[in-house]
């Protein structure tokens, strides 16, 4: 685990991205670590580089929307796009068609950036799959299946109650564990009697 921020630096962190982050998360980065590998990956950190502050393994311009409420698409926003991709027929020359082509795709790309608006990923595992945190929205604080890539939605992480994981939920079944307890102060020794003084 890499060393934890400071709470100097992590004000710093949320005054740039314009949001206060989930508070188990704040006292991970700050407590724990600031990132680092956990149950065979490897949670992203924040760095600051000539840029400012940016999370490793993040799209700058996702970052740049974290104070974006957090709302998985319905389904028929998915839909309602396929049903919009370009016919060749429907166009009177193979130019036209190309261009519908290119802004139909563009049109992808940008769904795909904005169903993520509010969240930010923590974990790589592999093929574009990731683990996401969302930091704004009704669903501030749960960690997110994005295997969006292989035509799955994005998905809770959810416990045996069915109800959505936080992020030190998530991080424990990760392997994480739980930050240890300081140790509790050794009660003071009583004083010994005259009689026992030696």
């Amino acid at each position: 685990m890499t060393e934890a921020l400071t709470l100097a630096e992590l004000a710093e962190i949320e005054r740039a991205v314009g949001v206060r982050l989930p508070e188990d998360y704040r006292t991970f980065l700050t407590e724990v670590g600031n990132g680092g590998p956990v149950g065979g990956f490897e949670l992203t950190r924040v760095v600051r580089d000539g840029d400012g502050w940016r999370w490793t393994g993040n799209d700058p311009a996702l970052i740049a929307r974290l104070g974006t409420p957090f709302q998985p698409f319905d389904p028929a926003v998915r839909e309602e796009h396929e049903r919009a991709r370009p016919v060749a027929g429907d166009f009177a020359d193979a130019a036209a068609f190309e261009a519908a082509c290119r802004a139909w795709i563009q049109r992808e790309d940008d769904l795909y950036d904005e169903e993520a608006y509010g969240t930010l990923v923590l974990a790589h595992q592999g093929c574009g799959h990731v683990w996401r945190l969302a930091v704004s929205g009704p669903h501030r604080g749960t960690v997110w299946d994005d295997a969006r890539g292989s035509d799955v939605p994005l998905t809770p992480i959810t416990g045996p109650d069915g109800e959505p994981l936080t992020f030190s939920e998530w991080h424990r079944r990760l392997g994480g564990g739980a930050p240890a307890a300081p140790p509790a102060p050794s009660p003071p020794r009583p004083p010994r009697s005259p009689a026992t003084a030696t």
